[in-house]
């Protein structure tokens, strides 16, 4: 049995070293082996910021699943990201990181003992983007995602599996703008859609019509952040949907402050990395 703790996978993927950091709860893995988190960083950063970013190990000791942060690729300046292939209009139309995705997850699964039934793919900015993309070609792969601050536009697709889809997104995100427009991003001019409607094209593939549940937290600490919840069920059975807005939040990770102050307000009134923890626990 691997020992808790926190291990790295070596690996190179066309000819650059991606490796992948894996984060082992205390005690006994269940009877058919752990629940697993992919967690992919995002853009510029790398699988040791987005560990300190998540905080998804210190919940996955509490709650009892591993988590996985691969390594995206390496550009020019040495800041790593993801190459999901979106258009200059962040459409979508498919990814160059999927076999990197599934090799590392079968690496992961073989030397830590993972139940393949309950993956979750989570991304941040550029990695949530990522997950989406894996979830929507691989999704075979995965029972839920959780993408925090990043979309693009998919086209309609349909859905022949179950999945379980988390979204939280802030009103104020410069990056992957709320109400669509270009990104704050000078290195990648992309115009983004609304968010809202590029998450009713994965509602549409759910099934989901209206919301069944809805609630609002205003946030302890600065009153201007107001986080809305909503609940859907799905017409596609063994599926969900948890869409998460942050009114007046900002390209940031819920429960944690951002590595950088300019990427905007975050929330104390929820955690990002335990609304993940619920899909899998």
């Amino acid at each position: 049995m691997t020992p808790a703790g926190t291990h790295t996978i070596e690996a190179t993927w066309e000819g650059e070293s991606r490796p992948t950091i894996v984060h082992v709860p205390p005690g006994s893995p269940p009877t058919n082996g752990w629940p697993l988190v992919l967690a992919f960083h995002g853009r510029n950063i790398d699988a040791d910021a987005m560990v300190r970013l998540s905080g998804l190990s210190e919940v996955a000791d509490r709650r009892g699943f591993v988590v996985a942060y691969p390594s995206g690729r390496l550009d020019r300046t040495g800041g790593r990201y993801w190459l999901v292939d979106y258009t200059s209009r962040a459409v979508v139309t498919g990814s160059a990181e999927i076999p990197y995705v599934l090799d590392t997850l079968d690496r992961v699964a073989e030397e830590f003992g993972i139940d393949r039934s309950r993956v979750v793919a989570s991304g941040f900015s550029n990695g949530a983007i990522l997950a989406y993309a894996v979830s929507r070609w691989a999704g075979d792969h995965v029972a839920a995602v959780a993408g925090v601050a990043g979309m693009a536009d998919f086209g309609e697709f349909t859905l022949d599996h179950p999945l379980r889809l988390l979204h939280i997104h802030g009103t104020r995100d410069r990056f992957v703008p709320y109400e669509g427009g270009r990104t704050a991003r000078k290195d990648v001019p992309i115009d983004f859609p609304p968010v809202p409607g590029m998450l009713q094209r994965w509602l549409n593939a759910l099934g989901s019509t209206a919301p069944f549940r809805q609630q609002r937290i205003v946030d302890p600490v600065d009153p201007i952040l107001q986080v809305l919840i909503d609940d859907y069920d799905s017409l596609l059975p063994g599926s969900s949907a948890r869409i998460v807005t942050i009114e007046n939040g900002g390209h940031t990770w819920p429960g944690r402050p951002p590595l950088v102050s300019y990427l905007g307000k975050w929330t104390h009134a929820i955690s990002a990395a335990e609304l993940i923890g619920d899909l899998v626990t």
